[in-house]
């Protein structure tokens, strides 16, 4: 190999290992926004999931809170209906 094709070899393999130096940054970069979205996305999802259970257990606490008074109401009319009946 002559002194030119050296040179020439050396320069290119330096081109390339700076070039790909660049590659690997933005590769790096990417890669760390992608892992901060991820994490944001994780909060939240948590957030979503905490609220949901939340009001999840709001809504059972007013039904059973209504089943109770609506079965305590079925109750009382019921017994009321049967002492109208009596004083006919």
């Amino acid at each position: 190999m002559t002194e030119k094709g050296l040179k020439e070899l050396v320069f290119e393999s330096h081109r390339m290992l700076a070039e790909q130096g660049t590659h690997l940054r933005w590769i790096c970069g990417t890669l760390k926004e992608m892992k901060e979205q991820a994490t944001g996305l994780d909060e939240r999802v948590r957030y979503l999931e905490r609220w949901r259970a939340e009001h999840t257990g709001k809504e059972r606490r007013l039904a059973g809170a209504g089943g109770i008074a609506g079965a305590a109401l079925g109750t009382i009319a019921g017994s009321v209906i049967s002492l109208l009946d009596l004083v006919k």
